[in-house]
């Protein structure tokens, strides 16, 4: 499962500030980041869903830009879970409602929260963003 980055958008409610800060957004170059990636993933069969802290409607927004949709097994934000990460939460019922073997999942994140919860949730979680890179002591 991955984590979207917080920091793209800040996180409000406010659909006018969200306007705003998609303009802050590099789509062609998001897209060519993660597109491949995700289609990879896809064409070996590999299930994928986002957990994302952030709000529902800023989730599937960068999944547009990013032209991710299709190849996504299932999103789900922090808001709708009763608990934001570190706990484990977000991962453990994205599993149950996408129907994911908890055992047979990793999560990749950009954030030490993000981290700490699929640490918690008992996956392997490999490291892949060089800004996060030896700040986690976990």
């Amino acid at each position: 499962m991955l984590g979207l980055r917080q920091k793209v958008y800040s996180l409000s409610s406010n659909r006018s500030q969200a306007d705003q800060n998609r303009n802050q957004i590099e789509p062609v170059h998001r897209k060519k980041r993660l597109n491949p990636c995700f289609l990879q993933l896809h064409k070996r069969g590999v299930k994928c869903a986002i957990a994302s802290s952030s709000y529902r409607e800023l989730i599937d927004e960068l999944v547009d830009i990013a032209g991710i949709a299709d190849v996504l097994d299932y999103t789900i934000s922090g808001h709708e879970c009763s608990a934001f990460k570190p706990d484990p939460e977000i991962y453990l019922l994205a599993c149950e409602r996408a129907g994911f073997a908890p055992e047979e999942c990793a999560v990749v994140e950009d954030s030490r929260n993000g981290c700490v919860s699929g640490i918690t949730a008992g996956w392997h979680v490999p490291e892949v963003t060089p800004y996060i890179h030896g700040n986690m002591n976990l």
